[in-house]
């Protein structure tokens, strides 16, 4: 499988930017990942067990961006959150549908200042 930069990895999103939030992987033998045939998957819910999902990437979703060797999520600047506290994880999806959790943690939404 592979080896992510970063496993337990608290995020801060800053409303209004634009930046990825960024993986990079190598491969378990130690050289580039091939991300090829993989899909990727993230959620934030308020606690691990809570049923309501507050955001989510995906690759079907089009905000996850599988591209070289990295995973990034895709923050959109103009997007509206309305929570600012919760936990994910992602998901890294093989051609056969196993899944490889490549990084968990906290995620804030601080708000943003400059209007």
């Amino acid at each position: 499988m592979f080896s992510a930069y970063v496993r337990n990895d608290d995020l801060r999103i800053y409303a209004g930017d634009d930046r990825p939030i960024t993986w990079p992987l190598s491969a378990a033998s130690g050289g580039p990942a091939d991300l090829t045939n993989h899909t990727a998957r993230a959620q934030v819910r308020a606690t691990p067990d809570a049923p309501d999902v507050l955001h989510e990437w995906s690759s079907a979703l089009g905000n996850v961006l599988l591209e070289g060797s990295a995973v990034s999520l895709l923050v959109d600047g103009a997007e509206t959150w309305d929570w600012t506290d919760g936990v994910y994880d992602l998901h890294l999806i093989d051609s056969v549908g196993r899944h490889e959790i490549l990084a968990w943690g906290r995620v804030t939404v601080l708000p943003g200042v400059t209007r």
